[in-house]
């Protein structure tokens, strides 16, 4: 466990020593009229360092030893895994591309990581002041090890959460032909194709009503309310790329299937989601003009109403709301930034650094009770020694 938290503490620090240095040279060339370039040294780096250390890592991630196990079965005796024939024509030819040639599950892995996070920094390139929180919040809540264990799905995620730029300037062809790519990757992804169609404005203004709706998800998520209404999903489930998860449906129709306990991880989820509709009214402000906040709010706001109202039936049924998790994650880094920002420029600095070590503590809680409780699941260890 201290290995693995020593691990991610150092891979965490290296990215946001580099991330900000590019805040600090974003501030500096927005001030002498320059324009902010995306990639340079540090940006390179950065990407590298995340690549290369999911790429040899060893373990992290539930379905981990699954994807190994077919590639390296693929590369030495030529037998396709079984996730060829879905018609996710990208991500078969990506693992046919290097297990062709043989070249060692590492780069397979650190190719997927590569795009993973090249997707998210790039949405923020004009915000790259981010990228001094995007790091902490990535690696030590649960988004790293979600990355890590649904990887198709999660190459399409990201590919997503870039494509949002073009949802934000109402580029329809642009914003389809990234779905598109999506779908190639995962076919879960054809719904959001009506993403672009939500309205380019603040959808959830009222805090308290805000509040009222994510609880209201989370009490109904606790009932057997959503499971009564399965056996009128089954055609959907199909038609959008979940036929093969039919047989969970039908188990939990039947009142097969128990539903999950509501223990620590999920209540740092919640705090997570709470704290960041406290101070949506002052981020709101803070942030006036800026649409990309806009959209990830709104977004985030969606995925917890969605993920509490899935998330004590099936792992299976989050899929939906995992395609608009790494807002949560967006929106995370925002709230640190707004947080550091008040502490350090108004007088109420001691409340605002309380409330900046409160939140990062809970974005803190996850990896902590994981790497205790599920070593098997995000103890770091690298390729090279099994």
């Amino acid at each position: 466990m201290i290995i693995s938290l020593i691990a991610y503490g150092f891979i965490t620090l290296l990215m946001v020593l580099l991330g900000r240095n590019l805040a600090i040279r974003e501030r500096i060339t927005l001030n002498t009229g320059g324009k902010v370039r995306f990639l340079n040294a540090e940006m390179v780096l950065i990407l590298l360092l995340f690549s290369v250390f999911s790429g040899i890592r060893y373990g992290v991630g539930t379905d981990y030893f699954s994807y190994l196990f077919h590639y390296n079965r693929y590369a030495e005796s030529g037998i396709q895994p079984g996730w060829f024939g879905n018609g996710e024509y990208l991500f078969e030819y990506l693992t046919s591309f290097f297990a062709t040639i043989n070249l060692p599950a590492s780069f397979f892995f650190g190719t997927i990581a590569f795009i993973q996070i090249i997707c998210v920094y790039y949405l923020l390139r004009k915000h790259q002041y981010l990228y001094i929180f995007i790091p902490f919040i990535l690696f030590w809540n649960h988004f790293y090890l979600d990355w890590m264990n649904g990887i198709r799905q999660c190459i399409a995620v990201c590919i997503f959460t870039a494509s949002i730029g073009y949802a934000i300037e109402r580029k329809y062809l642009k914003y389809a032909i990234a779905i598109g790519v999506c779908t190639l990757f995962h076919k879960s992804a054809l719904p959001l194709l009506a993403v672009i169609l939500l309205p380019d404005r603040d959808l959830f203004k009222n805090r308290l009503i805000t509040t009222g709706i994510v609880l209201a998800a989370l009490a109904i998520g606790q009932t057997s309310f959503i499971g009564d209404y399965f056996d009128q999903i089954l055609g959907t489930a199909q038609l959008f790329g979940y036929e093969r998860y039919e047989y969970r449906l039908t188990e939990i129709t039947a009142g097969n299937v128990e539903a999950l306990a509501f223990g620590p991880r999920n209540i740092a989820f919640l705090l997570n989601y709470l704290m960041i509709i406290y101070f949506s009214v002052e981020m709101k402000k803070f942030h006036r003009n800026d649409k990309l906040f806009t959209w990830s709010y709104n977004l985030t706001i969606i995925n917890a109403i969605l993920f509490f109202l899935s998330m004590n039936i099936s792992h299976i049924f989050i899929r939906l709301a995992m395609y608009f998790e790494n807002f949560n994650l967006i929106t995370s880094a925002f709230l640190l930034h707004y947080l550091w920002y008040s502490y350090r420029h108004t007088p109420r600095k001691s409340y605002y650094l309380t409330m900046f070590s409160l939140f990062a503590f809970i974005n803190m809680i996850y990896l902590v009770v994981a790497t205790y409780f599920a070593p098997h699941q995000l103890s770091y260890d690298v390729l090279f020694n099994h």
